[in-house]
């Protein structure tokens, strides 16, 4: 049973359990379909407890050790990555999502993780390109279209795809952020469209 911080959800045979934005992202690689040994997964949850806790350090040096040593296992480097994008240190963070979707090409958590990653660092195209490899890999993946919409809202200037991405991402979500409701009316507003949501539209 992996999981990243802060939300779960179960998938067949391994229970992988993910978080972020709300969602979830897609079904397991193959790689990943045995459960792993339960003293793994009993170290995995306390340095998801450390990470949830706001120790860095001690979910940081966990995560890369159970990283190294189950290296057919994906989600221990996302969760790295995000341990380490917490603490600023985005360089360490790429490196660790690359990995990962080295790892695991289908994981959409992990692309989508490295999007994040990318945004901070200011490199916007690359950014996009990752949050695309996530909807690529799981269309059904809410988060991805969420960030690939405050990506091209804010820092691309592509109103028309932030909007088809909100859009996207509120059909999806079960839990929508509803704050994407307000930044698809203002879109529309800008575009000259009727500014009923997604959700309300007939």
């Amino acid at each position: 049973m992996w999981r990243h911080s802060t939300e779960r959800w179960a998938w067949p045979t391994s229970l992988l359990l993910a978080a972020l934005l709300g969602g979830c992202a897609s079904g397991p690689d193959p790689r990943e379909a045995a459960a792993p040994p339960e003293a793994a997964v009993a170290r995995f949850e306390q340095a998801i407890d450390a990470l949830d806790a706001g120790e860095l350090d001690a979910a940081t040096r966990d995560f890369a050790d159970i990283g190294r040593s189950y290296p057919e296992y994906a989600t221990p480097l996302v969760n790295l990555g995000i341990a380490q994008a917490r603490a600023g240190n985005f360089e360490a963070a790429e490196q660790a999502l690359r990995e990962a979707v080295e790892r695991s090409p289908s994981l959409a958590v992990a692309w989508s993780e490295l999007g994040i990653v990318l945004r901070h660092q200011g490199r916007f195209s690359e950014a996009r390109e990752a949050y695309e490899r996530a909807v690529a890999a799981d269309a059904g993946y809410a988060n991805a279209h969420l960030n690939l919409g405050v990506l091209c809202d804010l820092y691309l200037d592509e109103p028309e795809v932030a909007a088809a991405a909100y859009e996207r991402y509120l059909a999806l979500a079960t839990s929508p952020d509803p704050r994407v409701d307000a930044w698809l009316v203002e879109i529309r507003s800008r575009l000259g469209r009727d500014g009923r949501t997604a959700r309300t539209d007939p």
